[in-house]
């Protein structure tokens, strides 16, 4: 209904027969795992006042095949579409700031353009007795093209790594600092436009790009 402004921690978390979800123009928040494991779930409409997607939101909805995060969107979560073996078009659009860490890891999205908004890529960090980082936008096997707007300044450690099929990447004059493995192992990378803010390359950033 529209009196609703927050879909609370797991709410909807298992729902596999869940096909449909429209969300409220009321919703400002979807919480934490608010639709996790909805492998039914197809198609999700997010009205434009929602904020902000928590972590793992919608971990592992694997039937849901695109996605479109409103200009309110500020912030998406840890994890928010980790697992969505399905998700081959995400659109993200001017008022987005902050993409946190494995946020699309593993996803098969097929082209990628970060908005001007856009601020922070995060990368997921743990540590075991190895330590592991997983990038925003690590293990998308399916993309080919990105274009990286004039917001961010750092592209943090792993953000594109294992990309195989990545053949082209624009990075915008603003950012400054392209982190550790970023682009590691994007095995079919030919293109690179480097913007003319970049100062620092870090180490191992296009490793394995074979095709450089």
């Amino acid at each position: 209904g529209n009196g609703v402004q927050t879909i609370g921690v797991s709410v909807f978390s298992g729902c596999t027969a869940l096909a449909d979800i429209e969300i409220g123009s009321s919703v400002q928040t979807i919480g934490a795992s608010a639709f996790r494991d909805c492998k039914g779930l197809v198609s999700i409409d997010i009205a434009a006042n929602v904020q902000e997607i928590n972590n793992y939101a919608f971990q592992n909805c694997t039937s849901l095949a695109s996605i479109d995060i409103p200009s309110n969107v500020q912030t998406i979560g840890e994890g928010a579409f980790l697992g969505c073996t399905a998700l081959t078009t995400v659109t993200l659009n001017e008022g987005l700031k902050t993409i946190k860490g494995r946020a699309f890891y593993a996803c098969p999205i097929v082209a990628l353009s970060i908005p001007n908004s856009v601020i922070t890529i995060e990368t997921y960090y743990e540590k075991y007795a190895d330590d592991v980082y997983q990038g925003a936008f690590e293990n998308c096997k399916k993309l080919t093209n990105i274009v990286i707007g004039n917001g961010l300044t750092n592209i943090s450690r792993d953000t594109f790594a294992h990309c195989t099929a990545l053949k082209s990447v624009e990075i915008g004059d603003s950012v400054v600092t392209i982190g550790e493995a970023a682009f590691s192992e994007c095995i079919a990378l030919v293109d690179v436009e480097i913007g003319n803010g970049v100062q620092t390359i870090g180490v191992s950033v296009f490793s394995g790009c074979t095709a450089l």
